[in-house]
């Protein structure tokens, strides 16, 4: 299991970063605020008793603000700062409970696919999964590329030539056919499901959504779940085939 050691400098700067710009915001509000009042009363002085009230009110609406700006600043700048900053540990029970929870294949390839794309922050992920000879499916987040069969033949083929390996469509050169069949694709790690020497199918990553490359820790975290995610796809293509047999014998 890959499980990242928590560093105590990725909650601090977050943190401090977050208070200073909570505190700019409510200064900002604040200084408008005063504008305003003060271009609207300068004039009046009998209404001076009304802007000591709204001063108050100011105040209570600053305080109530401050811990919800804080929170929102936090999020983003995690967000930001720390793109791959998962817990390995929690998106593997969060992915078992996916993978028990339905026997649908569909259902079940829409939600997985669902999982690992918030966890690594991919624009697509989709599974391209053979079944009953000829007959694939291809299920995962929506608006995910259409991986044609010629082109899964071609991935199959180099997964046959490097066992083991995922496809990193970075790591092809420039120029290379395996690389220019990803690109088109949207795809920039194929991880192939086999089991002993079955192969049921890929999945397949998009690009992230910040634009960076997946770290090494992102592939070590695929490559794990991967045992996982065949015997789930197996289990549901075999009720699917049981199913599948019961209505052909009626």
């Amino acid at each position: 299991m890959v499980k990242r050691r928590s560093n105590p400098y990725q909650l601090i700067v977050p943190g401090i970063i977050s208070y200073f710009l909570a505190l700019l915001t409510l200064a900002a509000i604040c200084m408008t605020f005063v504008d305003i009042i003060t271009g609207i009363f300068i004039n009046d002085l009998s209404l001076g008793p009304l802007l000591g009230i709204l001063n108050v009110v100011q105040v209570l609406i600053l305080a109530m603000l401050f811990l919800p700006l804080r929170r929102l600043y936090d999020r983003l700048l995690k967000r930001v700062l720390y793109v791959h900053n998962y817990d390995s540990a929690e998106f593997f029970a969060r992915l078992n409970r996916t993978l028990i929870s339905t026997t649908d294949l569909r259902g079940l390839l829409q939600r997985t696919a669902g999982e690992i794309a918030s966890t690594l922050q991919s624009t697509q992920v989709f599974f391209f999964i053979y079944y009953q000879d000829d007959h694939h499916i291809a299920a995962g987040t929506s608006r995910h590329s259409d991986l044609v069969k010629a082109d899964a033949e071609v991935i199959g083929e180099w997964v046959k030539d490097n066992p083991g390996k995922l496809l990193v469509e970075s790591d092809f050169a420039k120029g290379d056919h395996m690389r220019r069949l990803m690109q088109s694709h949207r795809i920039e790690i194929v991880v192939p499901l086999k089991r002993s020497n079955q192969m049921i199918g890929y999945v397949c990553l998009g690009p992230t959504i910040h634009g960076m490359r997946y770290t090494n820790r992102d592939r070590a975290v695929i490559t794990t779940i991967s045992d996982e995610l065949v015997i789930a796809v197996q289990n549901a293509l075999n009720l699917l085939a049981w199913h599948l047999t019961n209505f052909e014998l009626h």
